[in-house]
């Protein structure tokens, strides 16, 4: 995993080159982007429970691919602790 302070382009060129598989952190403002997949992330993202009695959130993820890469949207859903879902 990559921070997205050290994710020049320089870096991923490299990490490309060698055939390394990585995963960045994106800025916020390419959330902007994808406002309809969140809108919709309930019915369309895949659900991961936290699995235990004590922890009731849970994870909602979609995989996106493009022409180079592929990105993965996520959200918490803490719905069942405070009553509303949190995009």
């Amino acid at each position: 995993m990559m921070d997205r302070g050290i994710a020049t382009k320089s870096n991923l060129e490299l990490l490309k080159e060698k055939d390394y598989p990585y995963i960045v952190v994106e800025m916020r403002a390419t959330e902007k982007d994808y406002v309809q997949e969140f809108t919709l992330a309930k019915d369309t993202f895949d659900k991961i429970e936290a699995g235990s009695k004590e922890d009731t959130s849970a994870v909602y993820v979609k995989k996106i691919m493009t022409e180079d890469a592929c990105r993965v949207l996520g959200v918490k859903d803490e719905s069942r602790k405070n009553g509303r879902w949190i995009p």
